[in-house]
């Protein structure tokens, strides 16, 4: 129902909020259904489900407020995407990505680089590495998103980042590449008219998850195909059943009871401390610190925590009064999520396309699951701000307001 007021108002099928939550609502209510008949344990709960109405419909409600607040701003000339600062860094950001795979093989071989990478990056980013992994990945992130608009060979741009995140070892890498093409083809493409059909949206409906299958299949340790599967089935639903394991038994788990704004300010602040600076900061913190008091002995493998989703850090805070900050948390991020897809709209240069990326699609500059998405956005627009102010110092001449 909210898709369909979505295309209503908006007038658009392709809109940012649709594109956004596609897979946020299908891997939250589609792909469990799915798991349901299959057979697969589903935990669910009623505290669970409020959580995900209250926090769509918040979104929703406050991206139309953005659209409508943001009006019809004066269309800028396409021309300006052509920035030679924003060149300059997407040639900065190769280099930088070619720097970071000669150091993986160098310290880790070509095995430890681009096969068992997933093991490395898990293992040594949490012993005071985690600083060069985390500024190489926001460079990695630039040059995925930055090439869209200055490498005309965006299957060999598309090629080029699936091999620099291989070292990486993580999905979310990869699943980004794809992420920034489909929006810039259906958002800024000079030719997005073209793409702009029911066929073409089928098509990534059954690429996006065998591109997911795929990843897991090759990152996934020690199980079979059918377990695979079955943990393919329930990605979408991973989150949700740990959430609803978290409400169902949250005093056996946290004797001491809700943390009271702990979890938050953990993720505020810890994230941005690198360990090389603060030798002594703690191994579980923020939403790892919930992985670690709901499932230790799997969190201490320390080849990824379990995801309590976006809701996890507000139960365990606030109880059901989290409901509050979700509420608040979603308002501004839905609000600037319309706020920004209007610039696109308008602009189409990789300036606003930048902003959008940073508040609707988790941005460029990333800290890990350990980080409030409301911090994260607003770390993101800082970022994008400075490189956007960067970019008008170097060219000395007036440019519009993003």
């Amino acid at each position: 129902m909210i898709f369909a007021l979505s295309i209503y108002l908006t007038k658009d099928k392709y809109n940012v909020f649709l594109i956004a939550n596609v897979i946020g609502l299908s891997t939250t209510f589609l792909l469990p259904a799915v798991a349901d008949i299959i057979g697969m344990d589903i935990i669910k709960s009623a505290i669970g489900i409020s959580f995900n109405i209250v926090s769509y419909t918040s979104l929703f409600v406050f991206y139309l407020a953005g659209r409508y607040y943001e009006g019809n701003p004066p269309p800028v000339s396409y021309t300006y995407a052509k920035i030679s600062f924003f060149k300059n860094l997407y040639r900065f950001s190769l280099a930088t990505n070619l720097v970071f795979i000669m150091y993986m093989v160098a310290v880790y071989g070509f095995s430890g680089a681009f096969i068992n990478s997933r093991f490395v990056v898990y293992t040594e980013s949490r012993v005071g590495t985690g600083h060069i992994f985390y500024i190489a990945g926001t460079f990695f992130n630039i040059y995925a998103l930055v090439g869209l608009f200055y490498n005309k060979r965006k299957w060999l741009h598309i090629l080029s980042c699936i091999v620099f995140a291989l070292p990486y070892g993580s999905k979310t890498k990869m699943i980004t590449v794809f992420i920034y093409l489909f929006v810039y083809i259906f958002m800024v493409d000079e030719n997005r008219a073209k793409y702009r059909r029911n066929r073409y949206l089928a098509i990534i409906a059954v690429v996006v998850p065998l591109i997911v299958f795929a990843l897991f299949w090759i990152t996934t340790f020690d199980l079979d195909s059918v377990q695979i599967l079955q943990l393919a089935l329930g990605f979408g639903n991973e989150y949700q059943t740990n959430f609803n394991e978290l409400i169902l038994h949250f005093h056996v788990h946290f004797k001491e009871g809700y943390q009271h704004g702990r979890i938050l300010l953990e993720e505020a602040f810890y994230p941005f401390i690198p360990r090389a600076l603060w030798p002594g900061k703690p191994l579980y913190f923020g939403s790892l610190f919930i992985s670690y008091k709901v499932y230790p002995e799997v969190t201490e493998l320390n080849l990824g925590a379990p995801s309590f989703g976006p809701f996890g850090q507000a139960y365990v805070d606030f109880g059901l009064f989290g409901l509050l900050q979700i509420v608040f948390q979603q308002a501004i991020l839905g609000f600037f999520m319309g706020k920004y897809e209007v610039q696109v709209q308008q602009r189409k240069d990789v300036r606003a396309f930048i902003l959008l990326i940073c508040v609707a699609f988790g941005g460029i500059f990333g800290l890990g699951g350990a980080t409030n998405p409301l911090v994260m956005m607003v770390m993101n627009l800082i970022f994008a701000k400075c490189l956007i102010f960067a970019s008008r110092i170097v060219l000395r001449k007036y440019q519009p307001q993003l």
